[in-house]
């Protein structure tokens, strides 16, 4: 019997105590107490009485039992999937913008004893696009590699807490899987904008004119949204709504009523300008503005002017230093001879020469120019010219007239001149006929007759000179010239 006491005590109990160790705890604390106090107890009437001996073991035993009791229970867990374990090395939340593009690395360990090929597989919320397209991919047995996926936020993305998944499964065996997650939260977005619908293109003056347009929360978050609109000139103009709860993602209409004034004399356009503020908001586009033109009729006729006008201007300077004083009267202008605008001039009649009267002395000049679609007419001074390889742009006191022809891609011109300033006295003659072959190709034959009197020691010269040019242009960036002369 006393065997069986002690197996009890030595074997049981502690195995009890690492199963219910908080009860058993409890049960050996009464249970030292009533052994202090009785020397004695009884069970199924049968009395035993202990020496100080058998207390002494009993003590033992009931130390063993609450020490064996307080040795917490190991297990060892493989991982938190089954055969394959995927562990997110990017943060398990992040802050995201709509239409931000996020990254996310995971880990994924192959623990089976195999070589195993796996499938991905991403969740995400409705709406939301993956960039990279999952695939498989093999991997060996115990080894590790990286996983990125690569997803956007869309644009109407609410703001909250959404969920991604990425789950990973052998193709071999579907119960080898394991999947772990990715929080993101979407931050609000504050973005408004006014669009232009309806609009007149001119009114009478003192008629009242309404301009439609629209408001568009292009946010992710419900805005209240204070509108303005401000008048050129003062007109009266008011604005509908003024201050508005829009939704997100929602556009309502906005309507702009002007009042314009009875007595404008002249034709013009009035501008009217309206302005948009999200209020309560900070980050994003908090403001939106838009400006419409209307042209105003007035009224009241204008006289008709019967003749067209050329402008032009008449100047007379008085310059000099002392004595020597100078005056010199100008009279410069350019413009339209028709109404289309095709036959244009350009004018200039300045003297006598003054510019040795003082620093603001100019030299006398006399120039007249004509231009139309066919015909270009020069005469006076001017700067004359023919090509790179002969004579390229020299001033001086000639004319000169060039000829376009539209039925044939053809041109022709020629020009005289007088060097006006330096030495020794040059005159030249040049004639020319160019040839276009396409929008991409000319051609170009070119002859020049140039004298020289003798200065000096240096004798007079006649150059008499021939020359074959083209022009190429490939493309709109590149333009290629190169000619051949004869001296």
């Amino acid at each position: 019997m006393k065997q069986v006491v002690w197996a009890f005590i030595l074997v049981v109990l502690p195995v009890f105590g690492l199963i219910y160790q908080d009860y058993l705890l409890a049960g050996i604390r009464q249970l030292l107490l009533l052994i202090v106090e009785m020397k004695m107890f009884s069970v199924h009437n049968t009395t035993w009485n202990f020496n100080k001996n058998m207390r002494n073991k009993i003590f033992l035993g009931a130390f063993l039992a609450v020490y064996l009791s307080r040795i917490p229970i190991v297990s060892y867990a493989q991982g938190k999937g089954f055969g394959v374990e995927v562990r997110s090395v990017s943060p398990k939340m992040q802050d995201a913008l709509p239409g931000r593009i996020l990254s996310i690395s995971y880990l994924v360990t192959n623990n089976t004893d195999s070589e195993e090929e796996f499938i991905e597989n991403l969740q995400l919320p409705t709406g939301w696009q993956a960039i990279v397209p999952m695939s498989s991919f093999i991997l060996q047995a115990g080894d590790t590699t990286t996983r990125i996926i690569v997803f956007q936020v869309p644009l109407n993305a609410q703001v909250g807490r959404y969920e991604i998944a990425y789950k990973v499964q052998s193709q071999r065996d579907y119960a080898i899987q394991d999947t772990d997650t990715v929080t993101v939260v979407v931050l609000p977005l504050v973005k408004i904008s006014l669009l232009m619908e309806e609009k007149p293109e001119s009114v009478i003056a003192g008629e009242v004119y309404k301009i439609k347009l629209r408001l568009v929360n292009q946010s992710n978050v419900r805005l209240k949204v204070k509108l303005e609109v401000a008048s050129e000139e003062n007109y009266p103009a008011k604005i509908e709504p003024q201050e508005v709860m829009i939704e997100a993602l929602r556009n309502m209409p906005v309507i702009v009523t002007v009042q314009t004034y009875k007595k404008e004399s002249k034709p013009r356009t009035q501008y009217v300008r309206v302005n948009a503020e999200a209020l309560e908001a900070r980050n994003g586009e908090t403001k939106a503005s838009l400006t419409v033109g209307v042209e105003i009729i007035p009224r009241i006729s204008v006289e008709l002017d019967i003749y067209h006008r050329l402008p032009a201007k008449v100047t007379l300077r008085l310059n000099g230093k002392d004595d020597n004083n100078g005056v010199q009267l100008e009279f410069q202008g350019s413009g339209s001879l028709d109404e289309e605008g095709k036959k244009t001039i350009d004018f200039l009649f300045r003297g006598p020469d003054t510019q040795s009267k003082g620093i603001f002395g100019l030299r006398d000049e006399f120039r007249l120019s004509y231009f139309t679609p066919k015909m270009s007419v020069r005469l006076g001074d001017q700067n004359y010219g023919l090509s790179r390889l002969t004579s390229y742009y020299h001033y001086g006191r000639g004319a000169g007239m060039d000829f376009f022809t539209t039925k044939f891609p053809t041109s022709f011109g020629a020009y005289y001149l007088n060097e006006r300033w330096g030495l020794p006295d040059k005159n030249e003659l040049g004639m020319y006929i160019a040839y276009k072959i396409n929008e991409k190709v000319s051609a170009r034959l070119n002859f020049l007759h140039r004298n020289q009197d003798a200065y000096n020691s240096s004798s007079a010269i006649t150059d008499t000179i021939w020359s074959i040019e083209s022009q190429i242009k490939p493309n709109g960036n590149m333009n290629i010239e190169n000619g051949i002369c004869q001296l």
